[in-house]
């Protein structure tokens, strides 16, 4: 049964067999009164604790830093402080000044599968574990084949594009995908421009209306439950949603039997992240693969991660040796890491690898390269005042005519202030539609077209032909959300039939 409210009052006078609780529910005042009451019939009854993904006591509140090292700041920020302090339960009714809780007679077990030597200090010191007892398994699963993408900013969303070559092709059967982002800005801007890409094609069937149709599917902290159990359902296998664009939220504490495809968009924060992530795929035993894309960005990250994403050898080695020294590359090549892959010639008669290529493909160009090939303007910053103040006015008039309102500082139309301070500062790189939608999160071609046509009055360098616009695009034909109503609800939640800016937007 699991604890709340609703039923501590029943867990406490009558336990049943198993209590499933979160940490914040477990050190609750009320609970802990009655398990340590020596007289309550819930102290008599509790037989043992388990901590499940136990690793989050470290990497939830807040004790490791930035370089990947155990943190020593108390002004750290927890993301969930309770999990650091399951130590205080005490079956025997008393607190122990040691906190020694083989000496309290109650057994603990702890419970992860990514944990390196610093986090298993971390939850042994938290939990109050002396002379404990470790069992082992190298995490390292076979059928996972990792793969590093460097990828240059600009083609970073391009490189999504397999994705949407199989939703076009396979419908319905495309192959369950997880494309993990870490903030809710990029959430937006990968499922923009994958329903700008696909259209009438992201639901199976075409000629549906139905969010439950919907191939593309939003997983976020705040999603709505509902929503949440659709999703979750159809990775389990009963659902349409084949395509789930997904924060952390959805990395730990679920069994989908059959994800083929994890796709990072962005590098994970630690080497944890990285596995908590990459664990979701293959379950049922059948290759899967593991793609990380980044770029620069990788400032924010462990040292761990920084030296896994410039590994130049075997990325399954690089990945798993943090757990397992005994890690080797797999054979054939093709079976192990992108890497190894590049260099397979596992047909010896014909001296080259014998697979057939994955669906996805990577077009890249040297950072050099593309910057070179990369047009740029000079801007003062009264240029950028003069497009700032032309941009909100096209905000205000496409606010009034569509009698939309302005939620926050994010509007329902799509056209918000994040669109305004994306453009404003990438205004020296803009020079047409597309680098409009690369360098802010606007994905209908026609708000790109106004906001590249304001560029033209304001800096007259436009070339003509990126001003001719295409009514028979298919982009439009699904409109644009904002980071509000992905909040709020899902982007289904608009009138696929509507006008560009007739949005329904759920409170």
């Amino acid at each position: 049964m699991e604890l709340s409210k609703e039923t501590i009052h029943q867990i406490t006078t009558s336990p049943p067999q198993f209590i499933y609780c979160s940490a914040e529910n477990c050190i609750d005042k009320d609970f802990l009164d009655m398990l340590k009451d020596d007289g309550s019939q819930l102290h008599k009854s509790v037989e043992a604790i388990v901590v499940d993904e136990s690793h989050t006591i470290e990497t939830w509140t807040g004790k490791r830093d930035i370089k990947g090292k155990l943190s020593k700041s108390k002004d750290r920020k927890a993301f969930r402080e309770a999990y650091g302090k399951l130590a205080i339960i005490d079956i025997k009714g008393k607190l122990s000044k040691s906190k020694d809780r083989k000496a309290l007679g109650t057994p603990l077990l702890a419970l992860t599968g990514t944990a390196d030597q610093e986090t298993q200090t971390v939850i042994c010191h938290n939990l109050a574990l002396k002379d404990t007892t470790k069992f082992s398994v190298s995490p390292n699963h076979l059928n996972l084949r990792f793969s590093v993408i460097k990828v240059p900013k600009k083609q970073m969303l391009s490189q999504l594009d397999w994705i949407v070559e199989k939703i076009k092709n396979e419908g319905i059967a495309t192959p369950k995908t997880i494309i993990f982002c870490d903030t809710m800005y990029s959430v937006a801007h990968v499922a923009n421009y994958l329903m700008m890409k696909l259209g009438r094609q992201a639901f199976y069937p075409t000629t549906s209306k139905e969010r439950e149709h919907c191939l593309v599917g939003i997983f976020h902290s705040v999603t709505q439950e509902k929503y949440k159990e659709r999703i979750v359902k159809s990775l389990k296998g009963d659902g349409s949603e084949r395509i789930i664009i997904a924060t952390s939220a959805l990395s730990m504490g679920v069994n989908f039997p059959d994800i083929r495809f994890i796709v990072m968009f962005g590098p994970p924060r630690d080497i944890l992240d990285l596995h908590q992530k990459a664990g979701r795929a293959g379950h049922d035993g059948l290759s899967s693969d593991i793609l990380i894309h980044y770029g620069q960005q990788i400032s924010h990250v462990d040292e761990d991660v920084r030296e896994f994403l410039k590994n130049d050898d075997c990325m399954r080695v690089a990945a798993y040796r943090i757990y397992d020294q005994d890690v080797v590359p797999l054979l054939p090549a093709h079976s192990c890491c992108g890497f190894c892959a590049a260099s397979c010639c596992c047909d010896e008669v014909e001296g080259k690898c014998e697979r057939v290529s994955g669906p996805y493909h990577f077009n890249l160009v040297p950072d050099d390269i593309e910057n070179s090939c990369n047009l740029y303007r000079s801007v003062s910053e009264e240029d950028k005042c003069i497009l700032h103040d032309a941009l909100k006015e096209q905000q205000m008039n496409i606010s009034s005519y569509n009698a939309v309102i302005a939620l926050g500082s994010v509007s329902s139309h799509g056209f918000s202030e994040q669109v305004i301070t994306d453009v404003v500062e990438n205004c020296n790189k803009i020079f047409s539609v597309e680098d409009v939608i690369t360098y802010s999160p606007i994905f209908s071609r026609n708000q790109a077209m106004e906001v590249l046509s304001i560029f033209s009055e304001v800096f007259n360098d436009i070339e003509e032909v990126h001003l001719i616009s295409n009514n028979s695009l298919e982009d439009d034909s699904y409109p644009p959300f904002s980071l509000d109503q992905l909040l709020n609800s899902e982007f289904t939640d608009t009138d696929v039939d509507g006008e560009l800016f007739d949005l329904d937007v759920i409170d």
